[in-house]
């Protein structure tokens, strides 16, 4: 059995967007050190089978990319930690 999932962002908009309904398909989320990851989790649930739906970010984002031509992008190191 291969399992097959969907990352969408942790927000109720995008998951109903991205999320393949039934208990085949498992939905992840992703979020940024500046989210609360609780919440997010809850909310996943909401997508998931029943029993099914471990708290799973499949990509967390510590900062942000530079565009060819805009001004660097900075992350904090300490704020970064403390979201771990």
């Amino acid at each position: 059995s291969v399992g097959r999932y969907t990352t969408d962002g942790g927000s109720r908009e995008n998951l109903e967007k991205g999320t393949i309904r039934g208990d085949t398909v498992y939905s992840a989320v992703d979020f940024t050190t500046g989210d609360a990851p609780w919440p997010i989790f809850k909310l996943q649930k909401e997508f998931n089978a029943p029993g099914k739906s471990p708290p799973l970010s499949t990509e967390f984002y510590t900062g942000w990319l530079t565009h060819w031509g805009e001004k660097n992008a900075k992350t904090d190191a300490d704020f970064t930690a403390a979201a771990l």
